[in-house]
């Protein structure tokens, strides 16, 4: 078999052959260090297999994915089949690191690229179909692991008093220090204000269930002006589905606030039981845009953080998440 040379041969023998895959294709695996190959099976037709990092997801963690994608895509086209062999096993531990057999799912990414208000109604109509499954998987009343999480990190940011030092023992030319210096004033400026706001929303319970974390435009295909398929999964945990809009929203509308209000108040007629407060996802969503900011300048100037990616196209998520803060609509390049 045609298999890449990245595969183990004995996992490929033993387990692989039994979706008979005649032939991988390595794919761009994104940011977190996992492997993607796009596969040929001549009995279950294209198929993606992927080898996690060695250190996400655990296997607990992935079991309980893989429940929550098998409830999914029973009802849900668009939400990938998870294989397993003969033994019924759906991951496999090879190494240190977990591996899947998932359905290959239709589509291109091209929203950014070709907006459309069916486009954004086929995602708000699918999210809200997913949650729906999800909340009858699986559901409690508690408080936000999402908000808990910020609280946890801008309070740790706030608290570096060396943090300009260290930014400067760093930083490398003129783009790289407006970046930064945009980035610490937002911090001060904003940061205090939206700690004290998050700390209110940890005092509220909410209803939790299984959401995606991480849905954004590069994780949403489709064929036409409709949604064939969602795909990256390893963020999937219990928390709040006003993460889930935020996230979606700020990625695909994030300059046009009235779109992405109409957008929750669609959602919400669909799960009009479990709507989700307005409010509350735009204060994740500015708050999450901060932290996404400073993650970034953390990883691509105090760590200097190698990724298989091209560096400018990171350097402009950071800029698009400053524009974003200063209600700017133009991201500036970093070439």
């Amino acid at each position: 078999m045609p298999f890449d040379s990245n595969i183990p041969v004995k996992f490929a023998e033993q387990t692989l052959s039994q979706f008979a895959i005649q032939s991988t294709k390595p794919i761009a695996g994104g940011l977190s260090g996992a492997r993607v190959w796009k596969c040929q099976s001549s009995l279950h037709g294209v198929l993606c297999l992927r080898q996690w990092s060695a250190t996400h997801p655990t296997q607990p963690r992935l079991q309980f994915i893989h429940d929550a994608l098998d409830r999914a895509s029973e009802r849900l086209s668009f939400i990938p089949k998870v294989f397993r062999d003969t033994s019924g096993k759906s991951f496999w531990l090879v190494g240190d690191c977990l591996w899947e057999v998932t359905q290959w799912m239709p589509g291109l990414a091209n929203y950014m690229r070709q907006p459309s208000r069916p486009k954004l109604e086929s995602a708000i109509d699918g999210l809200a179909e997913l949650h729906c499954v999800w909340f009858d998987f699986s559901h409690e009343k508690n408080v936000s692991p999402s908000i808990k999480q910020r609280v946890e990190m801008l309070t740790e940011w706030l608290r570096m008093r060396d943090l300009v030092e260290q930014v400067g023992a760093n930083v490398r030319g003129s783009v790289e220090a407006a970046a930064c210096m945009s980035t610490v004033q937002m911090l001060h400026s904003r940061g205090p204000r939206l700690l004290e706001e998050l700390l209110r929303a940890d005092q509220v319970p909410v209803s939790l269930q299984p959401v995606l974390r991480d849905i954004w435009s590069d994780h949403l295909l489709y064929e036409g002006d409709r949604v064939s398929g969602v795909i990256d999964f390893g963020t999937v945990r219990m928390d709040e589905p006003a993460t889930d809009l935020a996230r979606m929203l700020g990625s695909l509308h994030p300059f046009e606030l009235d779109v992405r209000l109409a957008a929750i108040e669609a959602y919400n007629r669909s799960r009009q039981e479990h709507a989700v407060d307005p409010e509350r996802v735009e204060l994740l969503d500015r708050s999450g845009t901060l932290l996404t900011a400073l993650q970034w300048m953390r990883w691509l100037i105090l760590e200097r953080h190698k990724f298989n990616a091209d560096t400018g196209k990171l350097f402009e998520r950071w800029q698009t998440a400053l524009a974003r803060m200063m209600g700017e609509s133009l991201v500036i390049s970093a070439d």
